[in-house]
């Protein structure tokens, strides 16, 4: 993940549930108002795209973390020896750079050839409507990838070629990774104080409880770029709201019911934590990055964050970094799971073919491996491989326990308003200025406002 991590900040939450099983919206077919390109068997693509000759194929990524970026720089270099004609010229941009900009620079002479975005509204939303990318069902289609990865991992990027609904009609990227929160946990640490690995939010308040007796840092996260607001909102969220309900309001659908006292609880736990000295000190202050290689250093019992870490964490910590899926109180257990960035094919660009050959090839079963060899979680769907760490067979295991369950949360949030409260409002409310009951009462009203939006 970009800057350690950006990337959540900025987010444009949309709607995504990355494990098979989990309630999704409907799947649509590409459009017709969408000119499909020639599209050889992929058989044939190898020689097609030897055809064009000597070119450079320009992509460019956020991929900053260092376990991702690694896998993604082995990628490249085995695509260029499967496809010897292409080079490949790799540009990787802050979270923020790249994204803000993205209507400017994809509508410009220096475009690149294939981009990572953010799907959403407001980010995706302007590229599709402004014909700025281009739709990927035609090779989709032809070259098998909607088996590739489950359609709960498609359906997020999935938009009307207007831009006025998400989750049907074309799809416009393919994601390599999958994005998934939950806690990391310090083995030596959890040792120390006699605990065990929390099953539920009760117990994970008693072992947070111990950790500050025994003058650890029980949660290692700060909030000097929000990181704090959205981490702990979700994983507390998670812990508590009953999934159905946490679901209708991420996607942005009718039947979140905000009366329900579990919203309150979950806030007032969020502002326990950051009132009460489970923060480092300081907290207001630090960033993700700083508090990334606090806890690697073997600082803090336990770090709310997600998968795209465990690959530093492992090189830290080895076999002392374990994770879990939020532990949950009164339903199965839960967590926002999505897909990564979207990669997508630029219009400007000349080697168009060439492009999807890349996407085709970082989303395969090969690439997939590739990404669990630096202990990432990929996209697409392979059996867990044999050689993890074990951290990384939590995650294996915990992803698949959402899909068993059905409780993979969206990534999104789907209402506009209530998405920019959340941060606003939650920075306040995370310093005492609002109480909890203001908090959720205006997250629930402006969530309100965002349906009836939709519906005008």
């Amino acid at each position: 993940m970009p800057g350690l991590h950006q990337r959540w900040r900025a987010r444009t939450w949309i709607v995504s549930i990355a494990v098979a099983g989990c309630v999704v919206l409907a799947t649509g077919t590409a459009s017709s108002s969408v000119t499909a390109p020639s599209v050889p068997p992929h058989s044939q693509l190898k020689s097609k795209v030897a055809a064009l000759g000597k070119i450079t194929l320009t992509v460019e990524d956020v991929e900053q973390q260092v376990a991702r970026s690694k896998a993604y720089d082995l990628l490249n270099k085995q695509f260029e020896k499967l496809y010897p004609n292409v080079k490949i010229k790799r540009v990787t941009k802050g979270y923020s750079a790249l994204i803000t900009g993205e209507k400017l620079l994809l509508s410009s002479s220096h475009a690149p050839d294939v981009v990572q975005i953010n799907y959403g509204y407001s980010d995706q939303g302007p590229l599709v409507k402004g014909k700025l990318i281009q739709s990927l069902d035609p090779y989709a289609k032809a070259w098998g990838w909607y088996k590739r990865q489950p359609a709960s991992n498609l359906d997020p990027i999935r938009m009307t070629p207007a831009a006025t609904k998400l989750g049907t009609s074309n799809l416009w990227g393919m994601a390599g990774t999958v994005d998934l929160i939950g806690i990391y946990y310090n083995k030596d640490l959890l040792s120390k104080i006699g605990a065990s690995v929390p099953k539920t939010a009760a117990d994970f308040a008693t072992v947070l409880d111990k950790s500050k007796a025994a003058g650890q840092v029980p949660l290692m996260i700060a909030d000097g770029d929000q990181n704090a607001t959205l981490f702990l909102w979700y994983v507390a969220m998670a812990m508590v709201v009953p999934p159905a309900n946490l679901q209708h309001f991420l996607l942005g659908q009718p039947g979140a019911n905000f009366s329900l006292p579990q919203w309150v609880a979950a806030a007032k736990l969020i502002r326990h934590w950051a009132a009460d000295g489970y923060l480092p000190n300081g907290y207001e202050g630090l960033d993700q990055g700083q508090t990334a290689k606090m806890f690697g250093s073997g600082q803090g019992l336990f770090r709310p964050s997600g998968t795209w870490e465990n690959g530093e964490f492992v090189q830290d910590l080895g076999n002392k970094v374990g994770f879990i899926v939020p532990p949950p109180e009164g339903h199965a257990a839960a967590t926002v799971a999505g897909p990564g960035q979207p990669w997508c094919i630029v219009t400007k660009s000349k080697n168009q073919l060439a492009g999807a050959a890349y996407i085709d090839f970082i989303t395969s079963d090969a690439a997939a491996k590739v990404f669990a060899n630096v202990q990432d979680l990929a996209a697409t769907k392979i059996p867990a491989p044999s050689k993890l760490s074990p951290s990384a067979k939590d995650i294996y295991a915990g992803y698949a326990g959402l899909a068993r369950s059905g409780t993979g949360l969206s990534w999104s949030i789907g209402t506009p308003k209530a998405y920019t409260y959340l941060n606003s409002g939650g920075q306040e409310m995370l310093r005492g200025k609002i109480t909890a009951e203001d908090y959720i009462k205006k997250l629930g009203d402006l969530y309100a406002e965002d349906l009836k939006d939709q519906q005008s």
